[in-house]
């Protein structure tokens, strides 16, 4: 009777999954920019806008490459609730490659997905496996244990309502796993993300296509876009 007891207890735990994006948060993850992304605007100076507000309500942990660029942060954006983290990087879309936490309520586990730069790339390039690793780096340093997705995506094409519900944009995914069959990534997915039903939307939006696809208009081209997140979709 007690192994049953104890049986019925575990099997009553929670499963790990994705919470929701409006559920509370402890700290949100950002990396510090390593170069201009549009010229005339300065990401340095909206980066800094966007932490002073941010650390105003929660944590921010923030990567940087070296004590050198630290030091600045630090001059500012003097906020003892800014965390800097030191490791190697070059982008600053953490949403996509940065840790993508699950948990049973008690404890995270960090999603190991992999990435080959949106597509644009192979997943053994050298820009693609130094973003691919920084989840397990992240993990290393907080003591939380990853677990392997067997896939690539990005954080920007998934979402969760933390009651076993996902949306996510079917070409992305497709782009991304070709040599994967719709049903299989369907399944790993919700094995991965611990939901029960995955929402599939068939395509992001026009502006979020690939810019080597042509224009989208006349001779206007978009800039180097992921393809369709479901983060920018029409349908949400």
């Amino acid at each position: 009777m007690f192994t049953a007891l104890i049986l019925a207890t575990t099997l009553a735990l929670p499963a790990p999954q994705a919470a929701a994006e409006f559920d509370p948060q402890r700290a949100v993850w950002l990396s510090w920019p390593t170069y201009e992304h549009k010229k005339g605007v300065s990401i340095e100076k909206t980066t800094v806008e966007i932490v002073r507000e941010l650390v105003k309500n929660v944590d921010v942990e923030m990567l940087v490459l070296d004590d050198k660029t630290a030091a600045k942060v630090r001059k500012l954006i003097p906020s003892n609730r800014l965390n800097l983290r030191k490791m190697p990087y070059s982008e600053i879309w953490m949403r996509d490659f940065g840790p993508y936490f699950i948990t049973d309520g008690k404890t995270k586990t960090i999603l190991d997905f992999g990435f080959n730069y949106w597509g644009y790339e192979a997943s053994d390039s050298p820009l693609s496996v130094q973003h691919e690793q920084i989840d397990r780096l992240i993990s290393k340093q907080l003591g939380v244990q990853t677990r392997r997705a067997w896939m690539i995506g990005e954080g920007g094409n998934r979402e969760a309502n933390g009651d076993g519900v996902a949306m996510l944009v079917e070409a992305v995914e497709q782009q991304r796993n070709p040599t994967l069959s719709m049903a299989e990534i369907d399944a790993r997915l919700k094995a991965a993300m611990g939901v029960q039903k995955i929402i599939w939307l068939k395509e992001g939006l026009d502006e979020d296509g690939y810019s080597f696809q042509g224009p989208i208009l006349g001779d206007v081209y978009m800039p180097v876009t992921t393809g369709g997140h479901v983060d920018t979709s029409p349908d949400l």
